[in-house]
């Protein structure tokens, strides 16, 4: 299967919300983390575009045209919906393709796109009826109109869904090789592309998790929560603390034995600063905090800093750079 083809086309050819073509096109002119988009674009193209047929390139140059892209070479900056969290060009790509091949045999459907920046949440009523409540950095694909045997949607992020009941037709909520089905209830899921891990937790009623290339399926019931590593294909059960799973719904954050660099990838969604710091320098330790609804970032680093102890920071403007001084 020719990747790269189905990337562009899909490109060139989707028919997406202007709202969401906008903020592609906005995204291309962005400065922030130009070196990464440009190493890792730079080693896709060379990878596939030099491999492609005549009507391949002949694509390649009508999704630079509607981009509006005018450099002659195909070392360009892009990535697919604009975040501050900055998720590398192959992690979106990956996440846009599954979209694709999700609804790739039914391309009379317009799809609807519903992205939420960083620092912010977002409610969505969908065709049926359904209620989805998206957490900061979050993406949902859906249908104008539900047509068919099921109601299907495509979550890259974490978001609360209230699924409408609907016997003849169950909803099916797709993210890479992890897919829930479920008639009609209430649950949180959180699968973050840039993630290891895909977290499902079911509120009231019943739904069914098939993951692992969808070759092992789950029943989960109210109150069970079901984690799977997409890396090693593990996956366990556990009854969390609800008002835990839910705080991100009331501005709060909450990290039980997190590690540091687990905590910023977090804070970037939370929060509209760029994190400077060297990952590597970083420990492994975990840590536990809980902190109030639109706490300030300032006293987030500042209550961080203090337990951990080894590093330090300061806030620029809109950076936050991130040093360690010891371990």
């Amino acid at each position: 299967m020719d990747y790269f083809k189905r990337i562009i086309d899909f490109f060139t050819r989707g028919k997406f919300s202007e709202s969401g073509m906008q903020a592609f096109y906005e995204w291309l002119s962005d400065e922030a983390y130009s070196e990464e988009k440009d190493q890792t674009l730079k080693a896709f193209w060379d990878q596939t575009y030099h491999k492609a047929d005549a009507k391949t390139r002949e694509s390649w140059k009508t999704f630079r045209r509607k981009a509006g892209m005018k450099d002659k070479t195909p070392h360009i900056r892009v990535r697919i919906w604009q975040s501050a969290a900055a998720v590398l060009l192959v992690i979106s790509l990956s996440a846009v393709y599954t979209a694709y091949k999700f609804h790739e045999n039914s391309s009379s459907i317009d799809l609807i796109e519903q992205y939420v920046p960083v620092a912010t949440t977002d409610r969505v009523v969908l065709p049926d009826g359904s209620e989805v409540h998206l957490n900061s950095g979050s993406m949902l694909l859906y249908p104008e109109e539900f047509t068919g045997n099921s109601r299907s949607v495509y979550l890259s992020g974490e978001a609360n869904f209230k699924v409408k009941q609907n016997k003849e037709k169950p909803f099916i909520i797709k993210s890479n090789d992890f897919r829930v089905t479920v008639l009609g209830t209430e649950f949180d899921m959180l699968a973050y592309p840039e993630d290891s891990l895909v977290r499902v937790t079911l509120f009231t009623g019943s739904i069914e998790a098939s993951y692992n290339n969808l070759d092992e399926h789950t029943i989960l019931t109210p109150n069970q929560q079901l984690v799977y590593n997409k890396i090693s294909g593990a996956s366990y059960i556990h009854h969390p603390d609800i008002e835990d799973v839910t705080a991100w719904q009331r501005g709060e954050i909450v990290f039980k034995g997190t590690t540091l660099n687990e905590i910023i990838t977090v804070l970037k969604r939370k929060y509209p600063y760029e994190f400077v710091y060297y990952p590597e320098q970083l420990s492994n330790d975990t840590y536990t905090f809980r902190f109030k609804d639109d706490a300030p970032v300032k006293e987030v680093m500042e209550i961080i800093s203090q337990v951990v102890g080894y590093i330090r920071y300061r806030i620029v403007d809109n950076t936050c750079f991130i040093e360690s001084i010891s371990k």
